[in-house]
């Protein structure tokens, strides 16, 4: 039988078989077989390739139907030749006409490409299915004007399925796209614009027996909503979901619109459908993947510049996708925008449905901060804020949005971002909310720096307390110290603790202007950025200014996750406690992370009379985390950083070349002993004992010297002893005399890593000196 359109005629009885030989030419689209016949019993089809078919051995088979198809659906690149076989069962009650033709191709029809300008398409292909069965198709596609097409199965009576499959023929299992919804089906794809001519797609239309469809496939179409207008005129007013599962839209942005409300109601046009709906700039979008939408919003969305370019000519694209036959709203036009005054409450009402709401106002030149918050009567509203353009969620200078209807979102934005000008601010919320927006200079507490003057020979805490009268708002809480002079001045440090705060509590300090920190994001994203404008900040619950210098300060206190609660903010010195050069050991129990602790030494040029020849400091028996060693003369250490001076050659030990002490020279020691061994002597901890020592001339010099340890750890506290002893006859480190010329001296049980000191009187007009260790 030829390939391509032959035809048999036959007449079976009951039980006996007809065979036809078949062969698909190389590189052909498979093979479709037909079969009908006429008489007392129906006969059935079979196909097997290289054989005669039986009813238990076949490759695809068509039984009970009026007309019979079976399919070769593969392409090779070799000839194939298939046997059909056509079969009367033995149950028959008497002989069966029948008519077999191969019709080449498997598929019946190549589709015209639609060109998208009518809703239900208008190259259409209407077929019917007396016998129902596996119907194929065939699409090229050219490249779509917007990125997009789709294919519609308008199923007119009884019931069929869509199937599509790229290159190669799809089956009801076996396919990429599929829609088997009640009634008509369809589906969209992405398709490139410029690159997506020429794709070869197979469409499978499986009926049911009577039932009756047409095909369409090519551009999407799309629903043109005109210029965007500040009413509703420019909605979609009532539609629903057509036969592809999508419905698109059209608009564009006039240069008098500052931002694009749009709101995807329920068929009522006045409740929230919350669905998913996507937009695209110049090309329809789809949502099989990020790269084809550019924003995606559920059942409300508000779309700002600088994605939005207000009279910049642009076509934006709307797609709505769900169940065929939804029915629904689309709310699409221009954000209304209030102007209220800088400074002062403005009610927020629930509105009309949409739950974002803009506001303008003209922020004067001078402020030394602006705050924005909203509070709520009901609902959750959150507030966003932005310069020369409406913010939203995810385009903004800084936002604010703790999910709590009892706290107020707030946020403060402080020089040099915060300058005069038109600033916008939305408020928004999931669901229907009101409040009261307030926006201006924040409240600013003055407080004391301490409540007495620093005393370093009798150091003692002074702190100043003030209690939070703003509990319920998230965001900043600031004060002030403006006391310039006393109790600042003579203060070695400044040190601010918090008591009752929320976990993660920000301290911030700025000299001469507000603290700030506030996130925001960008391009429409989700990804939290973070600005901020400080000199020290801390989320530890306390901060350590040191090297403190007399001005006015500012200090913020900031809580963006929760409310700030009833914190206490304490104000004081940062304690420097008193210890002997020559004394008894200190204990430091449980440092916490990231905290200094200080002490203040006086080495005097004599102890009794008798001259400091050296001084020693000691740490040992250190746990948990091992601390920093940082003297500083006469002010407390400026970091756990190395300070060198010019005597000192930049050496890390100045011992190696320095021969005095300059003041504000600091000396950092973390993990030297005499030995220059990391570990203990029988090597069971790292660094067990370490310090410094310094001789008189090199480079140490009789002044005030300031000790301080640092936990540089983020979680681990430190406990350690330290020792501070001086080196001179009668002291804790005695050297001990050795004749000149023959002397020796005895050393017994010298502990691992311990110093024993020793001198020698050399007569004048030496020569030359000798001395070993045995």
């Amino acid at each position: 039988m030829d390939y391509s359109d032959g035809t048999s005629n036959g007449s079976l009885e009951p039980g006996e078989w007809a065979y036809f030989e078949i062969t698909i030419p190389a590189d052909s689209e498979g093979l479709r077989v037909s079969l009908t016949g006429s008489g007392a019993e129906d006969v059935d089809l079979y196909l097997l390739q290289n054989g005669n078919p039986t009813t238990n051995s076949f490759s695809d088979r068509s039984l009970d139907r009026d007309t019979d198809q079976v399919f070769v659906i593969s392409k090779q690149g070799s000839d194939r030749t298939f046997h059909a076989g056509v079969h009367l069962p033995a149950s028959a009650t008497g002989n069966t006409n029948f008519t077999i033709t191969s019709h080449g191709v498997f598929y019946e029809e190549t589709l015209s490409w639609d060109d998208g300008s009518a809703p239900g398409g208008s190259s259409i292909h209407s077929a019917s299915s007396p016998s129902g069965g596996r119907h194929y198709y065939k699409i090229v596609t050219e490249a779509p004007d917007l990125g997009v097409w789709r294919t519609i199965l308008n199923v007119t009576s009884g019931e069929a399925h869509l199937y599509a499959l790229e290159n190669s023929a799809p089956t009801t299992t076996s396919n990429t796209e599929s829609s088997e919804t009640p009634g008509s089906d369809g589906f969209t794809r992405q398709l490139s614009s410029t690159s997506g001519a020429g794709d070869i797609w197979y469409l499978l239309v499986d009926a049911d027996p009577g039932a009756a469809f047409s095909l369409v496939a090519g551009d999407i179409f799309v629903d043109d909503l005109g210029s965007l207008a500040p009413d509703a005129s420019s909605g979609s007013g009532l539609t629903s979901i057509p036969s592809e599962g999508a419905r698109f839209f059209r608009t564009s942005i006039p240069s008098q619109a500052l931002a694009w409300r749009l709101w995807l109601q329920q068929a009522d046009g006045s409740t929230t459908w919350n669905h998913n709906f996507y937009v695209r700039k110049g090309l329809a979008p789809h949502l099989s993947s990020t790269s084809y939408y550019d924003r995606r919003r559920n059942g409300q969305g508000l779309l700002v510049p600088d994605y939005l370019s207000p009279g910049g000519g642009d076509f934006y694209y709307v797609g709505v996708f769900g169940e065929i036959g939804q029915t629904f709203q689309l709310d699409s036009r221009q954000q209304t925008v209030t102007d209220i005054s800088f400074g002062g409450d403005q009610p927020v009402p629930v509105g009309d449905g949409f739950h974002f709401k803009t506001y303008r106002v003209q922020v004067p030149v001078d402020r030394i901060a602006w705050e924005v918050g909203v509070a709520p009567s009901s609902g959750d509203p959150q507030v966003a804020i932005r310069r020369d353009f409406v913010p939203n969620p995810f385009n903004n200078d800084a936002f604010s949005e703790v999910a709590s209807p009892t706290v107020t979102d707030s946020v403060s934005i402080v020089p040099p971002n915060l300058s005069d000008g038109s600033w916008f601010i939305t408020t928004w919320s999931d669901d229907a909310f009101s409040g009261t927006l307030s926006n201006g200079e924040p409240v600013i507490t003055p407080i004391d720096y301490a409540t007495a003057s620093y005393n370093p020979l009798s150091p003692q805490h002074s702190f100043y307390q003030v209690a939070n009268n703003d509990p319920n708002r998230a965001g900043w809480r600031y004060f002030a110290v403006t006391n310039v002079g006393e109790p600042q001045l003579g203060s070695p440090s400044w040190l601010l603790e918090l008591e009752n705060q929320a976990p993660g509590t920000e301290i911030a300090i700025r000299r001469n202007f507000v603290p700030g920190r506030w996130d925001y994001r960008e391009d429409g994203n989700d990804d939290i950025y973070e600005r901020q404008q400080n000199d020290k900040s801390s989320t530890r619950g306390f901060l350590q200014d040191l090297g403190h210098e007399s001005d006015i300060w500012y200090v913020g206190v900031r809580q963006q996750a929760e409310a700030l609660g009833a914190f206490t903010l304490k104000s004081g010195h940062v304690l420097a406690e008193n210890v002997l050069i020559d004394g008894p050991s200190e204990t430091v129990s449980n440092l916490p992370p990231n905290r200094w602790q200080f002490f203040r030494v006086t080495v005097p040029a004599q102890i009794g009379g008798q001259d400091i020849l050296g001084w020693q400091l000691r740490v040992e028996n250190w746990s948990g985390y091992e601390p920093t060693m940082v003297v500083r003369r006469d002010q407390v250490p400026e970091g756990a950083s190395f300070t060198t001076q010019s005597g000192w050659g930049g050496a890390r030990y100045p011992y190696w070349g320095g021969t005095n002490w300059d003041s504000g020279a600091q000396w950092v020691i973390s993990t030297e002993d005499w030995s220059g061994h990391d570990y203990s002597s029988d090597g069971s901890q790292y660094n067990e004992k370490y310090g410094l020592w310094a001789a008189l001339g090199q480079p140490l010099e009789p002044g005030t010297y300031y000790v301080g340890f640092f936990n540089n750890s983020q979680s681990e506290s430190s406990s350690f002893t330290f020792s501070s002893t001086a080196v001179g006859t009668g002291m804790g480190l005695e050297p001990q005399a050795i004749p000149f010329n023959g002397g020796s001296a005895t050393v017994s049980n010298l502990p691992a890593r311990e110093v024993a000191y020793y001198y020698v009187d050399i007569p004048d007009n030496t020569s030359g000196w000798r001395i070993s260790l045995a």
